[in-house]
């Protein structure tokens, strides 16, 4: 990709039709968001025997602590069944462990072992490392101008 900026970007109000696909804004975002991942965030987390969905639901728990399946799934984005497929190698790792909710058979609250916390804080150092020497990349002008783009862009903060 050139580093010359679009002239659709220039002067985005007479773009029109000459914005062409490979310059979306929202393109651009998720491929430079899936190049992180699949370059970097994954090898790091394989290295770990731990992948983005367990990762994810790990940081969950060791925010949250003691956590329901149904707030894991809305913090983390997963559908039903990828969820369930991520507790149950979580579990069978001896990295979380689910006790029944009383009156409530069919619900689960789920809490870190410490072995999963293990696992989850020396995976973080590494991930972290990452994102630190990410930034270092970048100038401070570059990561103020950064910042700023994906709090406007991305969901509103809390």
């Amino acid at each position: 990709m050139p580093n010359t900026m679009p002239p659709a970007w220039i002067d985005p109000h007479d773009a029109g039709d000459t914005l062409d696909l490979q310059q979306f804004p929202t393109l651009l975002l998720q491929q430079t968001a899936q190049h992180q991942r699949q370059a970097h965030i994954l090898p790091l987390l394989a290295a770990h025997e731990l992948s983005v969905p367990e990762y994810r639901t790990l940081a969950i728990l060791d925010v949250h602590g003691r956590v329901n399946t149904a707030r894991i799934r809305e913090l983390s984005s997963m559908d039903k069944a990828q969820l369930s497929r991520t507790l149950q190698q979580l579990e069978r790792r001896g990295f979380i462990e689910r006790s029944i909710l009383p009156n409530h058979e069919r619900r689960h609250w789920l809490t870190l072992t410490t072995e999963g916390s293990e696992v989850f804080g020396r995976a973080t150092e590494d991930v972290r490392a990452y994102q630190v020497g990410l930034l270092r990349s970048l100038t401070s002008a570059e990561r103020e101008a950064l910042y700023a783009v994906v709090r406007k862009l991305g969901p509103p903060a809390d």
